[in-house]
């Protein structure tokens, strides 16, 4: 594979304003991709997977941090194929036929071009077979092999293993690894983690949540940010020291506070224990220690009585009760 840099990401969020509120759909992802790399970008429903895809093609402009392609922004050319071309079916129409349309030419005049996409496709033999007879996994493999005739500099795909069988998952990555080379970079997007074998490059959008790992202790001063609402986060906090404020960021007003966790408390569990993104930002309302657990190790510590059930009622009656408050107020 070349080491020629293709794109990268630094720190790329992007956030939007839904119902007066901040979601923050990609939060700090960083990324070198080398040209004629097979990138896949992995994390479920909701992860911002397609929010990162519009970024790196150019639709959607972060909110922060830069996207360089192709060693700057202004190289950003026409040879960028965003998802796979349709097919050109219908009763009886033969897969040459529907590849030649999509080509702009025929099966005769244009017959080395529809083999060589066929070819790619892995559909050599399938030229005189019905388009709308083929399976899922082979409709997305001649699509994709579509998409590579022009050359392009860029394929992205997004849900690319939506509809299709995992009998059919084989084929499809194997297509996909045969267009990523020489010039030519793949970006697929995908809930299966199966695909990161065959990649180049991973972009999990979801980290470990259930992974263990020591105790992280955090200082923060009066007003710094430990964590932003909408991003993904795999530790909860407990409160050793100071105040902390939970508070519901808004794009048509000012924050509003759900709740202050003081020494005992904890929060920041959404996130690592239901696989959501941040529920609230939390900031320190004056110089605070904190201290993150994993999800595993916050769970040992409830069954060991370690973390008191008074601390876990009071944080959660006051943020029940906020949102709550929310709710009917939005009505």
């Amino acid at each position: 594979m070349p080491d020629v840099t293709h794109f990268t990401l630094e720190d790329v969020t992007v956030e939007f304003g839904a119902g007066g509120r901040v979601v923050r759909a990609v939060s700090r992802v960083s990324a070198d991709v080398a040209r004629g790399s097979l990138v896949v970008v992995v994390g479920p429903a909701g992860s911002g997977k397609t929010s990162l895809l519009g970024c790196i093609t150019g639709r959607i402009p972060p909110t922060s941090g830069v996207v360089h392609v192709d060693g700057g922004d202004g190289d950003r050319a026409a040879a960028v194929v965003d998802g796979l071309p349709p097919l050109a079916d219908g009763p009886g129409r033969s897969v040459e036929d529907a590849v030649a349309a999509v080509l702009g030419t025929t099966a005769e005049d244009g017959s080395a071009a529809v083999q060589e996409v066929l070819s790619v496709a892995g559909l050599a033999s399938f030229g005189e077979a019905q388009v709308d007879s083929l399976s899922a996994g082979r409709t997305w493999c001649l699509r994709a092999a579509l998409a590579a005739a022009g050359g392009p500099a860029l394929i992205v795909v997004d849900d690319c293993t939506l509809g299709i069988p995992q009998t059919e998952l084989e084929g499809v990555a194997a297509c996909a690894r045969s267009i990523a080379s020489g010039s030519t970079t793949v970006v697929v997007a995908t809930d299966d983690r199966r695909l990161e074998a065959i990649a180049d490059h991973v972009i999990d959008l979801i980290p470990d949540l259930w992974s263990d790992g020591a105790p992280t202790p955090v200082e923060l001063d009066a007003g710094e940010i430990l964590f932003r609402q909408g991003s993904w986060g795999d530790r909860i906090y407990v409160v050793e020291d100071g105040e902390i404020e939970l508070v519901a960021e808004r794009s048509d007003g000012p924050a509003d506070l759900l709740a202050t966790a003081v020494p005992g408390d904890y929060f920041g569990e959404i996130s690592p224990l239901l696989n959501l993104p941040r529920a609230a930002t939390a900031r320190a309302r004056v110089r605070s220690t904190v201290v993150g657990y994993t999800a595993a190790d916050f769970h040992r510590r409830v069954r060991d009585h370690r973390i008191s059930r008074s601390a876990m009622a009071r944080i959660h009656s006051q943020l029940t009760l906020r949102l709550l408050q929310q709710e009917a107020g939005a009505d």
